[in-house]
């Protein structure tokens, strides 16, 4: 992303680069903010130090469970309500002051919205999450429920002692839990296609 000089730069002073923020809202708005307090401009785009937002924390590694979080305020001129934030993406960036060069850094979803009286919490994931689910999540021929979790609906006074092989057959037959099945027991598997040769 940056150069060796940039990556110094970054490093030995920390008061020479700040953060800028690109929401880009469901609507096509695009919010342009910083986290400086004041207004910076760089070329053709203006980053306002509105709505207080700052970079809070992130967790980057490579077993699916990035994530950064932001704050901020709502404010006209800013981020002025909820809405704008549901369904939005940000894009964050590096810029120099020093040297007047913005580099884009990442670009996230958001994936979680808390929002107090007059102030919000983000919770951001790589737009990448959206493509790492698979099909076992929604079609299988076992249960996805856990044994006893909310989704299988069974007590506890039910599953102590118990277990489960998470097939069809034993939920309704040991168990009499046929409607909190999670599962699709029908669907074809091994063989399907063998008869349209």
């Amino acid at each position: 992303m940056f150069n060796q000089e940039h990556q110094n730069s970054i490093k030995q002073n920390p008061n020479s680069w700040k953060f800028c923020f690109e929401i880009e809202t469901k609507t096509g708005e695009v919010i342009r903010l910083n986290d400086s307090g004041k207004l910076i401009k760089h070329q053709e785009k203006t980053y306002l130090p509105k709505s207080g937002f700052e970079f809070i924390s992130g967790i980057f590694d490579d077993s699916g469970n990035a994530e950064i979080k932001l704050k901020g305020f709502f404010e006209a001129g800013g981020i002025e309500n909820e809405e704008q934030l549901i369904d939005s993406k940000i894009s964050i960036s590096i810029y120099l002051t020093d040297k007047d060069i913005i580099q884009k850094w990442i670009r996230y979803d958001i994936a979680d919205i808390t929002r107090n009286t007059d102030s919000y919490e983000l919770r951001l994931t790589p737009i990448s999450k959206n493509y790492e689910s698979t099909l076992v999540e929604f079609y299988s021929t076992s249960c996805r429920a856990n044994f006893g979790d909310k989704r299988c609906g069974l007590v506890s006074t039910v599953t102590e002692g118990n277990s489960c092989d998470k097939s069809f057959r034993m939920c309704c037959k040991k168990y009499n839990n046929a409607v909190n099945f999670r599962g699709e027991p029908f669907i074809p598997t091994i063989g399907y296609f063998n008869n349209y040769d």
